[in-house]
């Protein structure tokens, strides 16, 4: 196994590495055309809670319509099949101060989808696909098994909020007004998050202030935009 170093989400070294690696533009393209893919989801499925025989897929629909999940091993051509419930997530309304910040980007509450697959076996691996309205999503996993090594990445401060789009950010003392970071906070996480896809870690650990501002949902529909395709399969 090779050695991961835990990444530090927003420094200049990282974000002037990774603009050498990736077209950046072309990273920004390719991450509106994947969320635009999918309508009929609010949130494209995620994995959660894995154990040694069992885990659980999670999404949110816009519609309170069923979805429905297929999933089979590597090694089987034979598919199950769930129908999931969906249940109104009326907590996750858009608050007072959406409205006032933002109303032209106001969403309903969305409706949450959980199903939990089990009597699974260790050591495979396992594809599944979501079908939601007239939208389709596929992905995979793998249940946790003992190993000898293995990879991981632990992060933090993503705070994520759709008005830092295009917005470069001070960075430097008192005397260094001016001075910007080379790219906004939106591509600063994108390109992060495609390192770690590179880097394939078994788990990661997301230490704290994942939104800007906790109590306003376009934040958090902005965090899950960014990390629901990494989550589908990590």
């Amino acid at each position: 196994m090779k050695l991961f170093l835990i990444l530090i989400l927003f420094i200049l070294y990282t974000s002037c590495t990774i603009f050498k690696q990736h077209d950046i533009s072309k990273l920004s393209v390719e991450s509106e055309e994947k969320n635009s893919q999918y309508p009929d989801f609010r949130v494209t499925p995620y994995i959660q809670n894995p154990t040694s025989e069992s885990i659980s897929i999670i999404w949110f629909s816009h519609k309170n319509q069923p979805g429905e999940i297929s999933y089979w091993s590597e090694n089987k051509e034979i598919k199950n099949i769930l129908s999931s419930s969906p249940q109104h997530a009326k907590s996750l309304y858009y608050s007072l101060v959406d409205l006032k910040d933002n109303p032209k980007s106001i969403l309903p509450a969305p409706y949450k989808h959980r199903i939990r697959l089990t009597n699974l076996k260790r050591h495979l691996k396992f594809n599944y696909r979501v079908r939601q309205g007239q939208s389709e999503f596929s992905s995979s996993f793998s249940l946790p098994s003992i190993k000898k090594s293995f990879n991981f990445v632990v992060m933090a401060d993503t705070e994520t909020e759709p008005e830092s789009i295009g917005k470069h950010a001070k960075w430097g003392n008192q005397d260094e007004k001016k001075r910007k970071y080379l790219i906004d906070q939106y591509l600063g996480l994108r390109n992060n998050l495609k390192v770690i896809q590179i880097s394939n870690p078994d788990f990661i650990i997301l230490a704290g202030d994942l939104v800007e501002s906790g109590g306003e949902q376009r934040d958090w529909d902005e965090f899950w935009k960014h990390f629901a395709p990494l989550a589908s399969n990590t």
